[in-house]
């Protein structure tokens, strides 16, 4: 027995022992059976002498041939019983050690957290741990199956693992949520099948686990890692941290996006980090840091840092920090946030240097009004011209009254465009669309008048906007009329195109569908213009020359009234897409 509790533990023998000791019992019993076999025969002989003796002699006596063959089979018998106590010793150890394998394995399957079962072909347990028999069903489940023990469609689910790992022969390995005895479980579970002797499955062996809390917690971790990413995301500071059991570093992107750092988790080192911040500020940002880790005193500094939009340029930044430390007082973290204050610091600069800027700025303001103050008297000034230009020519009061509101409706529709703004420019389709809306209502929104503007995104400078405007009114208020508008089915077609060679926006204005006949055009264009010499277009031309730096042509033709508004260089800029 001792030498069965010394081979007891598989695991402290060497691999193949097994093989090894299965090939020695084998020799063992032919050994064992070939003695039998041997003494059996030798006593044979013993006896056919004996028999052979006394029917010749009459008696048995000592005969030296019978007592050799007797000696000869007690001598055999000696190895035999030496062997046969051998093997039995052997096979007992390997019964001692079975029993305490067992033994063993009853203890793992019945004091693990998971649920570990057999199942034969035809889908009934043949084996249950206690924590599927007690914990989870709470009855002995050996010969019943699923369909007896579990909701149907928890059962299906099961049943649908136990085909698949037939069908394939493969381990199926997976996790998903079920109701079971009405509880919500994510369960993790691996399936394979027990081969018998001949290689063909003899059953289904199973493993699952119950994960619901791993589940849980990493869908909590899961949604504090987004709200994290998002805050991240959203926040205009960027997040570092500092592992000092790594010596890593980690940059969140806003703060790779702030600074010229490569993007995605890339590995930075401190060398990489201060490499960023500029000269003067480095030693003075690390001496912090430094100080903050060994003494414990705050970290909240300014430095420049490189930023990545710009080739060699540097914009201020609050760095702020916080170390953790172990129970002996080594760093184990060091993290913060980095905080753009570029334009807070040169703006404080700023208001340390000088309090001028101050007057300035209040310098720059009265100079927007003086210039709003100009655009308003030379736009009355042509507004008056204009006035007694239409008053004179007039036929009734009817007429001038409504020149005179067209004309005082555009200039209000110009200054409701700028009125927010009167430093900012205006798309010139959108003061097109403005005028026509205001003289000749319907031409910008699609009504009966149709007016088709084309060119590319352009946008007039605050200075140049309402002289354009006065320019359009007018144009608009012609063509309504004695031009193309005043007709039905007349069309007004707008096109400019920057100019290469001096810079000028050139806008072409072409009525269709106007007059029939050129002397019919002609008198519509010249008559009700003219007055003492001067034309409205005469008008609006010398306008363009002085508050567009730019020129006004138009040729009567047949088909209708085309002009051309050359639009000078300081008036006009490109619009951004």
């Amino acid at each position: 027995m001792r030498g069965g509790h010394q081979e007891a533990p598989a695991a402290t023998k060497p691999p193949g022992s097994e093989a090894r000791e299965a090939a020695l019992d084998a020799r063992a019993i032919r050994r064992i059976w070939g003695l039998r076999l041997l003494v059996i025969g030798l006593w044979c002989v013993v006896a056919g002498l004996s028999v052979a003796e006394m029917a010749i002699v009459g008696s048995i006596g000592l005969n030296p041939v019978i007592v050799a063959a007797a000696a000869t089979s007690v001598v055999a018998l000696a190895p035999l019983i030496a062997w046969q106590r051998r093997l039995d010793l052997r096979l007992r150890a390997r019964l001692e050690r079975a029993r305490h394998d067992k033994n063993v394995l009853d203890m793992i399957l019945d004091n693990t957290e998971a649920v570990i079962f057999v199942k034969d072909l035809r889908g009934r347990y043949t084996l249950a741990n206690r924590v599927l028999t007690q914990r989870i069903v709470g009855q002995d489940i050996v010969g019943m199956t699923d369909d007896e023990l579990f909701e149907p469609d928890v059962a299906a689910i099961f049943k649908e693992a136990d085909r698949a790992v037939l069908r394939t022969g493969e381990p199926q390995t997976r996790a998903y949520m079920a109701r079971i005895r009405g509880r919500s479980m994510c369960v993790a579970d691996s399936k394979f099948v027990l081969p018998g002797p001949d290689g063909e499955p003899t059953g289904i062996g199973g493993i699952a686990v119950d994960v619901t809390e791993l589940y849980l917690a990493r869908q909590a971790l899961a949604q504090s890692e987004e709200r994290l990413a998002l805050a991240m995301r959203g926040t205009a500071e960027g997040m570092w941290e500092y592992d000092a059991s790594t010596r890593a570093y980690f940059f969140s992107e806003r703060l790779r996006q702030m600074c010229a750092l490569p993007a995605g988790d890339g590995p930075v080192t401190a060398a990489g980090v201060l490499a960023c911040v500029h000269a003067d500020d480095a030693d003075r940002l690390e001496r912090a840091a430094r100080a903050h880790v060994g003494s414990r005193a705050a970290f909240d500094e300014r430095a420049r840092i490189r930023t990545a939009q710009a080739e060699g340029g540097y914009r201020w930044y609050r760095v702020r920090g916080q170390a953790a430390w172990e129970p002996d007082g080594t760093l184990r973290r060091f993290a913060g946030s980095v905080s753009d204050i570029h334009e807070a610091t040169l703006a404080e600069q700023r208001l340390r240097t000088t309090l001028g800027q101050l007057a300035e700025a209040l310098e720059r303001e009265q100079g927007l009004a003086r210039e709003l103050n100009h655009r308003v008297r030379n736009n009355l000034t042509a507004l008056m011209g204009l006035i007694g230009l239409y008053a004179r020519s007039a036929r009734t009061p009817e007429v001038l009254a409504e020149a005179l509101r067209t004309k005082v409706l555009a200039v209000r529709e110009v200054y409701d465009l700028i009125a927010g703004a009167p430093s900012a420019a205006v798309r010139l389709d959108e003061l097109l669309t403005t005028i026509a809306r205001a003289v000749t209502p319907g031409t910008g929104d699609g009504g009966p008048v149709r007016l088709a503007i084309d060119g590319p995104r352009v946008q007039i400078l605050p200075s140049a906007v309402s002289a354009l405007g006065m320019v359009l009114q007018e144009l608009f208020s012609n063509a309504l009329k004695h031009g193309s508008l005043g007709k039905d089915g007349g069309k007004i077609h707008v096109r400019w195109e920057p100019q290469a060679h001096d810079g000028s926006l050139l806008l072409a204005w072409t009525e269709h569908g106007a007059t029939d006949a050129p002397a019919e055009a002609e008198a519509a264009a010249q008559a009700p213009h003219t007055n003492g010499g001067r034309t409205g277009l005469e008008l609006i031309s010398g306008f363009a020359r002085a508050e567009l730096a730019g020129s006004l042509t138009w040729v009567i033709q047949p088909s209708g009234f085309t002009c051309q508004l050359r639009i000078g260089k300081p008036a006009w800029a490109h619009a951004p897409a």
